[in-house]
């Protein structure tokens, strides 16, 4: 445990000595509305969850922070390490969190013109000083107003507490949408649910970036499609819903024929979603999957 929670120091004091700025990024670019393909690639590979839960506990702790320490050292302006790392902590470490939350506030004081330090801050102070966290992430809006996380934060803060506010909960998930049509996010699509009106839209948008997707871990946004898809239409077009996802998975089987256990139980959820309802185990769930690939 002493190790561990050494590394957890290291990686803390790491995470604001080497991040801002860095050689080989531009010292003012921000997150786009999806994680870079080289970041998103080494997150897929090094913290993979099935590799992550065979480990005990301070070995995987341990892992994770040397992978997102190295990835936010290398790319300083993606937001994905900074989430997965900040969470990590927030969970597994609360007294660390607070050390690292405390840094991450000096660093907004001290740079009040990136609108990536003054989100990060923002973010780490819900819960804890949410009317700061508010004013945070505003002057991070001023700052860029084409940022997108800032909205989805801001929405977040006033979804519930003192602060609650609906109509500001709305207006900030649709100009997070505006900016990030496609976005599957969990948090902007756990606020997307409380939207319907937005719901179509996302799911136009959404169904448009998969149709040219490969990539088979992206392709499992479909499930999320899915079910955008079936709560923003009427009941009466279910059926059509149906067919079209019976067709979205001829094509998905056909793109990864061979896919692991995890890729198989996707495309099963799938199935029943389209309305085979029956279960399927061992045999019969590799049958399925050449069955839809051959369709």
């Amino acid at each position: 445990m002493r190790a561990y929670l050494s590394v957890a120091s290291l990686i803390a004091a790491a995470f604001i000595g080497n991040s801002f700025p860095a050689q080989g990024q531009s010292a003012r670019s921000l997150p786009g509305c999806e994680t870079a393909p080289e970041v998103r690639k080494v997150l897929d590979k090094k913290l993979d969850p099935k590799l992550l839960d065979k480990m005990k506990r301070p070995e995987r702790v341990t892992l994770e922070r040397e992978v997102l320490n190295d990835l936010i050292a290398e790319h300083p302006r993606e937001l994905e390490p900074y989430q997965t790392l900040v969470n990590s902590m927030r969970s597994e470490d609360p007294d660390q969190f607070a050390g690292l939350r405390n840094r991450l506030v000096k660093m907004a004081k001290d740079d009040p013109n990136d609108p990536l330090a003054l989100l990060l801050a923002g973010w780490v102070l819900r819960g804890k000083d949410t009317l700061e966290s508010v004013r945070l992430l505003e002057a991070a809006q001023a700052k860029a107003p084409n940022f997108p996380w800032p909205f989805d934060e801001l929405a977040s803060d006033y979804f519930r507490g003192k602060i609650a506010d609906q109509n500001k909960v709305k207006e900030n998930i649709e100009a997070f949408f505006a900016i990030c049509p496609a976005s599957t996010d969990n948090s902007a699509q756990w606020l997307l649910a409380k939207d319907p009106a937005l719901q179509p839209k996302v799911a136009v948008a959404l169904r448009a970036r998969l149709q040219t997707e490969t990539d088979p871990q992206r392709l499992k946004d479909y499930e999320i499609l899915w079910g955008l898809e079936f709560r923003a239409r009427p009941p009466a077009e279910h059926d059509a819903l149906r067919a079209q996802l019976t067709q979205d998975l001829k094509r998905l089987a056909m793109l990864n024929p061979k896919g692991d256990a995890g890729w198989q139980a996707f495309l099963i959820k799938g199935h029943k979603q389209a309305g085979g309802g029956f279960k399927l185990r061992g045999r019969e769930c590799a049958e399925l999957v050449s069955m839809l690939a051959h369709l």
